[in-house]
């Protein structure tokens, strides 16, 4: 078994470990089913009303440190493992890539990579072992910026990754601290936000909801990540 889904693997029975009360997923994530809970987000994008056709998705926070990327990274495996759809994890972070190192691949080129050296797309897609996982970055350059998302070319990357994939999911950086978040939003399907709960001040939530949808960004749902649960988990399920 690869060290890449060793990664998986070692998420998966942190999960379970969780759900016995073990104490290695801390005092928080023992109280979460995580799995149960990227299911559940699955679902409510599925049966938003403007679901239609649409496959790409974005995750957004509004400031650092909200969890988006472990919460996207997530996501996209549940979605891949438990349910048995085709899923593209994509890194839009210039700054702070993370699923290449949480699953041990390097990533030698990315989507504007191909697109300028005119190779096939698929020279930009890592697969996870013989899973329906695969993930990519945007760019192998830190220093890359919003013009991709400017060109038309990106529409016919898109177009390309919705015929392989069942689910893009696009993990960008903070609303607060690249360009580059709000640039993808007027590009995609749609896009999820990720909040600290307890933490991120209404006024900047409110803010990241406003410059999202003024760049053009359809707005899908927030997620309140973090959530701490002050009474046992048992009794917030039937409330």
């Amino acid at each position: 078994m690869s060290k890449a889904f060793e990664a998986i693997e070692h998420a998966r029975r942190r999960l379970r470990h969780a759900r016995s009360g073990g104490a290695e997923a801390g005092p928080v994530s023992s109280r979460l089913d995580v799995e149960a809970d990227m299911v559940q987000l699955y679902q409510s994008i599925r049966d938003h009303s403007s679901y239609s056709g649409r496959k790409i998705f974005q995750f957004i926070g509004s400031t650092a440190r909200e969890g988006t990327s472990t919460l996207a990274r997530e996501f996209a495996q549940t979605v891949a493992l438990k349910l048995g759809k085709s899923v593209l994890l994509l890194d839009a972070d210039p700054e702070s890539p993370t699923h290449h190192r949480a699953f041990n691949i390097k990533i030698a080129r990315g989507i504007k990579e191909v697109i300028k050296e005119g190779a096939p797309i698929v020279e930009a897609l890592y697969r996870i072992d013989e899973t329906s996982l695969f993930i990519g970055a945007v760019s192998i350059d830190s220093t890359y910026g919003t013009d991709l998302f400017d060109s038309p070319k990106i529409d016919g990357v898109w177009e390309q990754l919705k015929k392989r994939f069942d689910v893009v999911v696009i993990d960008s950086p903070p609303a607060d601290s690249s360009p580059v978040g709000l640039a993808v939003c007027r590009t995609v399907d749609g896009v999820i936000i990720v909040l600290e709960a307890e933490k991120t001040r209404w006024p900047v939530a409110a803010s990241t909801k406003k410059r999202i949808l003024q760049n053009g960004g359809t707005i899908l749902g927030v997620v309140l990540n973090k959530r701490r649960y002050y009474i046992p988990d048992w009794i917030y399920r039937r409330l």
